[in-house]
């Protein structure tokens, strides 16, 4: 699946290829896979978002202010997950 965390100041920041997206959000914690339904969630103030790659044990960890986050199916029938942050601190 792939993830898109978009910033106003630089457009796309990251695009990966990846396995596992773990969220904050407003309603408590969630996390998606590959084939996940479609939803859009609101995340927490200063929230961490973590997500592996294929290639890596290790998650990897960007903290947000303050963002939304949609997982859709793209025109292929892949997962596609965008987090729209106001910045990545």
């Amino acid at each position: 699946m792939q993830l898109k965390i978009i910033t106003p100041d630089k457009g796309i920041e990251i695009n990966k290829e990846v396995v596992l997206v773990a969220a904050e959000g407003t309603e408590g914690n969630f996390g998606i896979l590959d084939g996940h339904l479609d939803f859009i969630s609101s995340l927490k103030p200063i929230s961490t978002l973590r997500y592996q790659t294929k290639s890596d044990n290790p998650m990897h960890e960007v903290k947000l202010s303050a963002g939304l986050l949609e997982v859709s199916r793209t025109v292929n029938n892949k997962t596609e997950v965008k987090v729209i942050a106001s910045t990545i601190l």
